[in-house]
């Protein structure tokens, strides 16, 4: 019943709202709750668009849960992953573990066990991504209507599979453009998008039904890749107050390892949990950033750990190389 569940926090952004329960058995075992907005909209500040994040600890886990409501249309990918990055970037500065530390050098997945990312994120079926499960001729696909009833018949035919290899996401996330190492489930109901307020899937002509509605999930690599299972994902078709049909899903998560650190630690402590030592040489670097107008970069590697403070007080560096061409590879003894 409702008794059970208390609000852990809420968070909103001119229409956008995100509320975190927590079982009321649960709430004192819940800590270090933070919340932040994130506006993405018209000239980067007007909140019609953007994200909502709310973390916080349960026992030794820490979660985040991340809501976005990003650019709308079929041809504004691009900025659609740029409001992405946006969002993991300027809420990191608020709810981030390690927010002092990091100083904008980690986003806000990369600071907690588990980031749940999922809202309205706008991303369309496009088949000229995917022509061969079309079975049409790119030429064709251009045609509003005749892409429209190509979807329409992959969506009688419930192949879903063909529809998911034209999902715009699904190509960014390869391509590496966009939300790096987020798991997501296999969406094996219709698009819930754009369709008459109505029961069932009855689609609007002027888009192109798409999977617009997303729940997707990351974890530190060291979590394990069995700490988070999702045990069902689904649409609900008989809602009727939106061009939209909600999507839910629900998770079975393991409880993290607690992990002792050397910061606040006494020595026998330390001691007594520090029982591995990792030494690293002869890492390379690409990719990188010039940072000034000869084309060069000062690159060096800092470590972090989750939870922080494993390595001390203050955040390890390795020796900065100086004067390295972005075409370059760095390398560090």
């Amino acid at each position: 019943g409702g008794r059970q569940w208390v609000v852990l926090k809420h968070a909103s952004l001119r229409q956008m709202h995100l509320a975190v329960f927590v079982r009321a058995a649960l709430r004192t075992s819940a800590h270090s709750v933070r919340s932040a907005v994130s506006a993405t909209g018209l000239g980067g500040v007007v909140g019609n668009k953007g994200g909502l994040a709310i973390s916080f600890h349960l026992g030794t886990t820490s979660l985040a849960f991340v809501s976005c409501h990003l650019a709308a249309h079929d041809h504004k990918n691009r900025e659609r992953n740029e409001m992405c990055k946006e969002i993991l970037s300027e809420t990191a500065g608020a709810i981030g573990e390690q927010r002092r530390a990091a100083r904008g050098r980690l986003d806000v997945a990369s600071q907690f066990d588990h980031c749940f990312w999922f809202g309205d994120l706008n991303y369309r079926v496009d088949l000229k991504l995917g022509q061969q499960a079309a079975g049409l001729p790119a030429e064709a696909l251009k045609e509003h209507e005749a892409h429209h009833a190509a979807v329409r018949d992959l969506v009688e035919e419930e192949d879903w599979e063909a529809l998911w290899e034209a999902d715009q996401l699904r190509h960014s996330q390869r391509a590496g453009d966009v939300l790096a190492r987020f798991s997501e489930g296999q969406y094996s109901f219709p698009p819930t998008f754009k369709v008459l307020r109505q029961r069932g899937a009855h689609y609007k002509q002027q888009r192109i039904p798409s999977y617009c509605d997303r729940i997707l999930w990351r974890s530190m690599p060291g979590r394990g890749s069995s700490a988070v299972t999702q045990t069902s994902l689904a649409a609900v078709p008989g809602v009727s107050t939106s061009d939209h049909k909600p999507v839910f899903a629900t998770f079975e998560v393991a409880a993290s390892a607690r992990l002792h650190g050397a910061a606040g630690s006494s020595r026998a402590q330390h001691e007594a949990t520090a029982t591995t030592c990792a030494r690293l040489g002869s890492l390379s670097l690409q990719g990188i950033i010039p940072a000034d107008l000869s084309g060069r970069s000062d690159p060096y590697i800092a470590f972090f750990t989750n939870p922080p403070g494993l390595l001390g007080g203050s955040v390890p560096t390795s020796s900065v190389k100086k004067g390295v061409l972005a075409t370059g590879t760095a390398v560090t003894g």
